[in-house]
């Protein structure tokens, strides 16, 4: 029981607030100065291949990521944790979102079996 000690329980807002923080603070810097929002988990649309995984393969211009970086783990705290889907070991989906009330009016995952 003495490790439980230090978790930390965060309420709905709390939750919200700091992904948004973390959502805000991904940021890229274009070749023409402008910075824009840009998360690490894009596809290349004509290989499926990671686009992280594949500069750094050929080693043009990467730098501070490693193999996995962040593939689903932003994801991850949306669906299971901002949204609440989470799958349990009784085949049920479990909803339980961390949402704060009046923060969004709706969302859709496609093909949640």
């Amino acid at each position: 029981m003495r490790a439980l000690a230090n978790v930390v329980s965060v309420n709905r807002r709390g939750y919200f607030e700091t992904l948004r923080l973390y959502t805000r603070s991904q940021r890229r810097r274009l070749d023409d100065g402008r910075v824009v929002p840009w998360i690490g988990e894009n596809l290349n649309p004509f290989t499926g291949e990671w686009l992280a995984r594949e500069r750094k393969r050929r080693k043009l211009n990467f730098t501070g990521r490693g193999d996995h970086y962040n593939h689903t783990g932003y994801f991850d705290l949306i669906i299971t944790g901002l949204y609440g889907l989470r799958a349990r070991a009784d085949d049920t989906v479990e909803v339980n979102p961390l949402l704060p009330p009046a923060t969004s009016d709706w969302f859709c995952l496609d093909r949640v079996p």
